[in-house]
């Protein structure tokens, strides 16, 4: 009976320890597979994406790790396409003619190209701008062209602002563009078009004058009466008149002086211009206080032009009583000069500005080039765009000074 005790003394206690011993086990595999868990998302954390999980014993803790896995996989691919789309975007921003600038909110360059390097005097090594630059550049509106006047450039940048997220934190992007390089550009491509412009019209005059006058001489030759003497002469005349008149148009636009501008209170000089138009009706909208830097000859020859169109528009559609509406503001910072009509609005946008072309009968086509070319060199720009209730209006946008 003693040794009945002692042998289920043993037992129970073999239980215990065996027992004791599995959960042990088990406790230190669970462990481990919890161990494994937080190394990976760990891993992910720290953006490591090559570590992989896999236990073929446990189906469940398994299909846990297959999705950890899956994860992975995304967040890699994911972050290898952001590495990859921002070298691309790097190596074009770096490639570009135009300058550009990354700002934080401190005011600190986070990024910069070679172009700016150039254009702003950077230092690479300390890659920094004065803090009279960085208030100007905070200045600046977001999303459109702006004029800045930089110390070390004789004539003054486009620049145009833009925000952008990265890590979380809001910053700005600048982009420079020298004034000049768009100047020459828009010069070649007014060139192009002017060189088809005056081709396609010296064909025009010197193609019926060389017929007429071949067909009239060799009449003569032969002795025949020249027929339609006074027709074929009254054309050459025409023609000729034509392109004298012509050469002065385009006189007028190489003679364009440089603008002298000065401060008006635009008040007063836009009711001046439109008392030329005593017999339109025309509603005036400006503060009393505007103030504009322009050539006021210049910038009045510009005026005349866009309203007296307007005043033709609206009598094209007989539409004179609803007259015309000139309102000028400060838009953006800078000085905005709309003209509305009530016209048919405009069917060919793209020939607007195209040199010598004109949709009226007598027109020479001078008039909305030579417009634009003044607000051009008052750094300025242009615009005539279909209104939005109807008819079409002219955006005149100058630098505020």
């Amino acid at each position: 009976m003693k040794l009945s005790w002692y042998l289920i003394g043993f037992i129970f206690f073999s239980c215990i320890s065996i027992q004791a011993l599995l959960m042990y086990r088990f406790l230190r595999e669970q462990n481990r597979r919890f161990d494994s868990i937080s190394n990976l998302i760990a891993a992910l954390l720290q953006q490591d994406y090559s570590l992989r999980g896999h236990d073929s014993k446990q189906i469940h803790y398994n299909e846990l790790l297959s999705l950890i896995n899956q994860l992975a996989d995304t967040l890699q691919q994911h972050h290898r396409h952001a590495i990859e789309s921002q070298q691309l975007s790097e190596q074009i921003m770096a490639q570009m003619d135009a300058a550009l600038i990354a700002l934080n909110k401190n005011g600190s360059v986070i990024f910069q190209n070679q172009a700016a390097v150039s254009l702003l005097k950077l230092d690479l090594d300390s890659v920094a701008l004065n803090r009279a630059l960085i208030a100007q550049l905070h200045a600046l509106p977001y999303g459109q062209n702006n004029t800045l006047q930089l110390d070390n450039q004789p004539q003054p940048v486009l620049v145009f602002r833009e925000r952008f997220i990265q890590a979380g934190q809001q910053h700005d992007l600048f982009l420079f563009k020298e004034l000049g390089s768009i100047l020459l550009e828009q010069q070649n491509q007014a060139w192009q078009k002017l060189v088809r412009v005056i081709s396609h019209e010296l064909n025009n005059s010197l193609t019926p004058i060389g017929t007429i006058s071949r067909s009239l001489i060799r009449q003569l030759e032969q002795g025949k009466p020249a027929l339609m003497m006074k027709e074929g002469l009254a054309v050459i005349k025409e023609r000729s008149e034509y392109l004298a008149s012509f050469t002065r148009s385009y006189s007028e636009m190489a003679k364009l002086p440089p603008p002298d501008k000065k401060p008006l209170l635009m008040a007063l000089y836009l009711q001046g211009i439109c008392q030329l138009f005593n017999q339109q009706k025309i509603t005036l909208s400006c503060a009393d206080d505007l103030t504009g830097f322009i050539d006021s000859n210049q910038c009045q020859q510009v005026l005349i032009n866009l309203i007296k169109n307007a005043v033709e528009a609206n009598q094209s559609a007989n539409r004179q009583d609803l007259g015309i509406e000139i309102i000028c503001q400060l838009h953006d910072k800078n000085l905005q000069i709309s003209i509305y009509d009530h016209g048919l609005g405009i069917d060919n946008p793209d020939n607007l500005f195209v040199p010598f072309y004109s949709t009226k009968p007598h027109g020479s086509g001078i008039g909305l080039m030579l417009s634009r070319q003044i607000i051009t060199n008052h750094f300025g720009r242009l615009s005539i765009d279909n209104g939005p209730s109807g008819g079409a209006v002219a955006t005149i946008t100058l630098p505020s000074q």
